[in-house]
């Protein structure tokens, strides 16, 4: 089985990644509102309104999943009792490895 450390990395790797595109959709949104609000984009699906929610919702959405990526990669990848007793035995500096 693969290093769960290495496995904890990528997945905070990629939460941070989800949560730069969750930022990059909240500015996308928020010049969208900013378009429909100068009159530059014309229609009647999309309402200012309803844009700002969208960006507010995917600005605090992509704050969260940057903020807690580590949090969330050892709340889902937890260290098993192997890997705790190795890291104890790697940090003992009495015992001698065979």
């Amino acid at each position: 089985m693969a290093n769960r450390q290495h496995i904890r990395d990528w997945f905070a790797l990629g939460c941070g990644l989800f949560g730069i595109w969750e930022l990059l959709r909240a500015a996308d949104s928020g010049m969208l509102a900013f378009d429909i609000i100068n009159g530059w984009y014309r229609t009647t699906g999309y309402t200012f309104a309803g844009e700002m929610l969208f960006a507010i919702g995917h600005f605090f959405l992509g704050l969260w999943l940057l903020a807690s990526a580590t949090k969330l990669a050892a709340f889902w990848y937890p260290d098993t009792a192997n890997d705790k007793a190795s890291d104890q035995n790697d940090s003992d500096p009495n015992t001698t490895n065979v």
